[in-house]
């Protein structure tokens, strides 16, 4: 696998392929692995309230945290990016690194409330967060509040498979058959344009299992 793309969609589209499932055909997978894969490839803002010093200096910050988050060392990530926000609370990155951090903790209050504050503060990967917000409130139970972020996240990006692929799994899990295939027919459909082989077949036997209903 080559490393990360200087373009922020490719990045994105990297990130996606992480994130996008917390459970395929049935089966709870280990989503802190998943998100663990890629982290710091969202495309960094800067802000008009922070000097360039302080701005650089929090970027340095987010970035060590990411580092940290990486090797597993939650508690030393956390400092980072609390130091990040501290410079700089008006930087949207690194409330989602942090927000990562506690999702990988099971912290799923603190997560929810830091992407909520990364989304607020117009993160350049909006689609991004309301898909990941989505998984933490699939975790809770809370599906219908996970399909309101799996839907905003398609109406913002509506190219990228995972939010459809994320949604299908409620419906199916809802027994809403139609909805489930319609979503699952439409994420194998991305997949393959994405030429992502690997979750194009796991899209055709999720439809293959709910077409035996």
């Amino acid at each position: 696998m080559t490393g990360p793309s200087s373009d922020p969609s490719q990045n994105n589209w990297l990130l996606a392929k992480m994130t996008i499932i917390s459970i395929f055909i049935g089966i709870i997978a280990d989503t802190a692995d998943i998100l663990d894969r890629f982290k710091g490839l969202f495309p960094t803002q800067t802000t008009n309230n922070a000097t360039l010093s302080q701005t650089q200096d929090a970027k340095d910050y987010y970035n060590r945290g990411n580092v940290y988050r990486n090797q597993g060392e939650y508690e030393k990530a956390i400092t980072e990016f609390n130091q990040a926000i501290r410079l700089n609370p008006k930087f949207a990155e690194p409330y989602y690194g942090r927000g990562g951090v506690y999702f990988d903790q099971g912290k799923y209050e603190k997560a929810i409330a830091d992407y909520s504050e990364s989304i607020r503060l117009k993160n350049p990967s909006l689609w991004l967060l309301h898909n990941n917000r989505g998984l933490v409130y699939f975790n809770q139970g809370k599906y219908e509040k996970a399909i309101a972020d799996y839907n905003q996240a398609i109406r913002l990006e509506p190219k990228y498979a995972a939010p459809y692929y994320n949604r299908g799994l409620i419906y199916k899990r809802n027994k809403d058959i139609e909805k489930a295939i319609s979503d699952f027919e439409k994420a194998a459909d991305l997949h393959k344009q994405e030429g992502d082989q690997k979750w194009h077949q796991y899209s055709l036997d999720q439809l293959k299992e709910l077409r035996g209903y």
